[in-house]
């Protein structure tokens, strides 16, 4: 025997516990919002909510975390869980995003319990700069004192060249 009945939300008194939306809720007095003569799934008199398992299946619809549920739950703006699902698919790679519940057309959904399968994978990140990245600038050190001398005997043991080309521009210019 079922844990269950079925009875229209008329029926429903106060401290009634019912499944709405998969869970289990106690019925306050407010409206839900629905037509009296709706169908709901009622627990039965002397069954403690407490014990109960409800069923996955009680003809009410599944709410799922879209992109932006999940990316406010992680705090992060959404264009970040975005470009995750790009980078790191759900179906191949080595870190890929968990695997969503359901799919409408091109929107993905996760189950409500499962945000703390995104929060374990965003920790399990690669840190800042893994992978490699852009080279940093090097930064030009202070020549030493032998370098400064040797790159002055160079400049001195070249000066024949510097006017050797010199004299050939010179040239070229009274040729021209």
């Amino acid at each position: 025997m079922s844990n269950f009945e079925r009875v229209t939300i008329a029926d429903l008194q106060v401290g009634d516990h019912f499944i709405r939306s998969g869970k289990l809720v106690a019925y306050d007095g407010a409206s839900l919002g629905f037509p009296p003569q709706t169908p709901v799934s009622r627990l039965r008199e002397g069954v403690v909510p407490a014990t109960v398992h409800v069923p996955d299946i009680d003809g009410a619809p599944r709410r799922h975390l879209g992109v932006a549920d999940v990316a406010r739950e992680l705090g992060v703006p959404t264009g970040t869980v975005t470009k995750w699902i790009a980078r790191y698919p759900y179906d191949i790679g080595h870190h890929p995003v968990p695997t969503p519940d359901a799919r409408i057309g091109d929107v993905l959904g996760w189950r409500e319990n499962r945000i703390d399968e995104w929060r374990t994978w965003r920790a399990g990140m690669p840190g800042r700069g893994a992978g490699g990245g852009r080279p940093k600038k090097q930064v030009a050190r202070k020549k030493t004192a032998a370098e400064e001398r040797f790159d002055a005997e160079q400049y001195e043991a070249l000066a024949p060249l510097r006017e050797m080309a010199a004299r050939r521009k010179r040239r070229r210019r009274q040729d021209s």
